[in-house]
């Protein structure tokens, strides 16, 4: 029963992302001299949870129906440690700019791009806008196994 899988998965994703956003968003916030709110992103984690177990849970299904379930149960770790690292980077990522939201200049704020290997040393120090896209076309810890995170002044 995929549904019933998807609503457990986001369930547990849920838990996690607020954990990680209410960690790092009072840290954050209290590094900008604000305070954080998690009343204010209840329902953005829930739909981030919930777009998230779909998506793992669609690949999975995907990769059943194309290469068998042996083959894919194969694959898990690869998935686990991806899934994983794109998760916690963006829910970091995103509780950093959340808490920069919820906190007094929001409008002078910037990101700050901070590599984590050689693979996007040409980023490092990348200064952007609060609200603005990064100029590489994703952001720190975005694209698949990069570990770059971002801070906020």
């Amino acid at each position: 029963d995929w549904s019933r899988w998807d609503r457990e998965f986001a369930d547990d994703l849920n838990g996690l992302l607020e954990r990680i956003v209410e960690l790092e968003g009072s840290l954050y916030a209290l590094k900008l001299g604000g305070e954080f709110d998690m009343r204010r992103v209840v329902n953005y984690l829930r739909a981030m949870a919930e777009g998230a177990a779909e998506g793992i849970n669609g690949k999975i299904r995907e990769e059943i129906d194309d290469l068998g379930l042996e083959a894919a149960l194969d694959r898990r770790a690869q998935h686990v440690d991806s899934a994983g690292a794109g998760l916690g980077a963006g829910a970091t990522r995103w509780a950093r700019e959340e808490a920069a939201r919820q906190s007094p200049g929001t409008e002078q704020r910037v990101k700050i791009w901070i590599a984590d290997t050689a693979r996007h040393e040409e980023f490092a120090g990348l200064t952007v806008p609060l609200d603005a896209d990064w100029p590489s076309g994703f952001a720190p810890g975005g694209a698949p196994g990069c570990r770059c995170s971002q801070a906020i002044q």
